[in-house]
């Protein structure tokens, strides 16, 4: 018995000693890198790869007497070398212009890194009220901003119109800030000198995000992935040669869904090319033309989206408007929702939902458009909605301090709200939400019918969206009174409603191929193969007069007409020769 006891001890022994030497040389290999400024390679290998080193231990343990010192050897070496061999992705974003637009971003990241990837997130600093980085597995690097810095505009939003040309200036900030950025970072070579050092093996930046392609071009790296933080959008379709749809899709700003009447369908006809040209002078131009002042004359914006492989979309397929695309768009909405996430609430806001007689409805407008920014007769209409409903709590992000709604036991006024973690909890029954995608996307996926009230850019689309499905029911910013409210959260606090939302929430989440998997599978597709030729759609290379068979139809139509106008005055002549010869035959 003590034989065994001690063999035990030996075999014990010999494995901890094994499974130590082991960590100790990857953790010397660590260290000797951080020297070297290469850590960035392993932060992310090291994570996919620890399983690997304990298992290897293991299993040579069981082997110990057997194995030959060089065969050890050559275990540790491939272990090790799988480490430092990963790929490497970089993520690319030329100016921090939205927060959901990171956020999103940065699930991306976190994605890949778990995958196994080395992936470092490069991010331009712009707007100074974006400062969170969105991603907390990937390697981040932060470059200050040197040109046109300022605060992210949000009092004029809830004044405006909805549709683009009542948002002319606001957009010409935004595109602004993008030209700014862009220059300042052509001008500093030591930008794409670094990211040129670092050998990247592929590119993730988002379409709308011209000076990303052009800053990667620059660099070397030829393999690139676009992504798009919104629903897809006329200028990444027409970038990629896929037909924009809008004799049944909703635009940027447009006051219709997929079902429209024919006067919205001609306005929609009519107004298409002077949206397209008045985006493109308030807010696409200004980065094209830093880019062709600064790097190259002759960039082209859609050929470098086009080069894309793949183009992710924050929006899942079943929420999306349904329209023919090509093969390199890829749903991927909801990754934030798959990530096995605990939803863990602070004390103060779990007590809320705890107390709560009939269940909570949150109130949040995103970051832009602020609560405390809305006009006083708005606010006044949402107490008045508050009142209608006080068996129900309402959490409202409410960003300072004041005596808005202060007499109301059932209102909880909160600077900051933990927004997927609510919208997870089951006293959550509803939302009031600015229709920004992330918060859509949220809320549709969480399974909560939600009150969506558009405030500025793509938050029409995805209100309307909503809507169709049955998971939202839509107000006017301008019309939110205490009428259209309390109508409003009556129909999305219905039984029918509740359930619809939840069994749309298990459709998307028991669909086939998850947004996780589907990340990981196209980055690595990408990696391997020329994916960006093999997709491409030709048509992308026609003119619209080629494309739409303008100079098969006109030539056709010129020849209908003028056979006919030939066959009329051929017949004619005929007919009247005839009639003269019967004439003269008569006298």
């Amino acid at each position: 018995m003590l034989k065994v006891l001690a063999k035990k001890r030996n075999q014990f022994s010999r494995r901890r000693f094994l499974e130590m030497s082991l960590r100790i040389s990857f953790s010397m290999i660590v260290v000797n890198a951080a020297r070297f400024d290469i850590i960035p390679v392993f932060n992310a290998c090291y994570y996919a790869s620890l399983t690997v080193l304990r298992l290897s231990s293991i299993l040579l343990f069981q082997t110990w007497i057997k194995m030959k010192a060089t065969l050890l050897l050559t275990t540790v070496l491939l272990v090790l070398f799988h480490q430092i061999t990963c790929e490497k992705i970089l993520l690319l974003n030329s100016a921090r212009i939205g927060q959901s637009h990171i956020f999103f971003m940065g699930k991306i990241a976190d994605v890949l890194v778990e995958a196994g990837h080395n992936v470092t997130f490069y991010q331009q600093d712009a707007f100074t009220s974006i400062t969170k980085v969105g991603t907390k597995k990937a390697h981040v690097i932060v470059r200050p901003c040197e040109l046109g810095c300022r605060d992210q505009p949000s009092d004029d939003v809830w004044h405006n119109g909805d549709e683009l040309l009542d948002n002319i200036e606001v957009y010409k900030i935004y595109g602004k800030l993008m030209g700014d950025a862009c220059e300042s970072q052509l001008k500093d070579d030591s930008v794409t000198d670094m990211f040129r050092a670092q050998n990247f093996d592929l590119v993730i930046a988002e379409h709308l995000d011209y000076c990303a392609h052009a800053l990667a071009e620059k660099a070397g790296i030829n393999k690139v992935i676009s992504a798009s933080a919104v629903m897809l959008q006329p200028m990444v379709l027409e970038a990629m040669g896929n037909p924009t749809n809008i004799a049944f899709t909703s635009g940027l700003d447009d006051d219709h869904g997929s079902q429209m009447t024919y006067l919205q369908r001609a306005k929609a006809f009519l107004m298409y090319p002077i949206k397209r040209w008045i985006t493109w002078h308030t807010f696409e131009s200004y980065p094209v033309e830093a880019i062709r002042k600064y790097y190259r004359a002759d960039f082209n914006h859609a050929d470098a989206i086009a080069k894309s492989s793949y183009v992710f979309v924050n929006i899942d397929e079943h929420l999306a408007y349904q329209q023919p695309l090509s093969e390199k768009f890829v749903y991927i909405g909801g990754v934030g929702e798959h990530m096995g996430r605990d939803h863990v609430l602070p004390e103060n806001i779990n007590d809320i939902l705890e107390k709560s007689k009939k269940g909570v409805i949150l109130i949040s407008f995103g970051t832009i458009a602020k609560s405390y920014l809305l006009p006083q007769e708005r606010k006044q209409e949402l107490i008045e909605t508050f009142k209608a409903f006080p068996e129900y709590d309402f959490i409202w992000k409410y960003e300072v301090d004041d005596d808005v709604a202060a007499n109301l036991t059932n209102v909880h006024k909160l600077k900051w709200t933990p927004q997927s973690d609510l919208l997870a909890h089951p006293k959550l029954l509803a939302f009031v939400t600015h229709g920004g995608l992330n918060s859509v996307s949220e809320s549709a996926h969480k399974g909560k019918p939600f009150v969506c009230i558009p405030v500025f850019g793509d938050q029409n689309h995805n209100c309307f969206s909503a809507q169709e499905k049955g998971l939202a029911v839509m107000i006017d910013k301008h019309e939110i009174t205490q009428k259209n409210m309390v109508h409003a959260l009556t129909t999305v606090l219905q039984t029918s409603y509740q359930e619809r939302s939840l069994q749309f929430a298990r459709m998307m989440a028991d669909k086939p191929f998850q947004p996780k998997d589907r990340i990981i599978g196209f980055v690595q597709h990408a990696l391997k193969y020329d994916v960006s030729t093999a997709l491409d759609l030709p048509g992308r290379k026609l003119s619209i007069i080629q494309y739409y068979f303008v100079d098969v139809i006109v030539p056709l139509l010129v020849g209908v007409i003028l056979s006919s106008y030939l066959s009329y005055k051929l017949v004619t002549r005929s007919v009247g020769f005839l009639q003269s010869s019967v004439k003269r035959k008569v006298e």
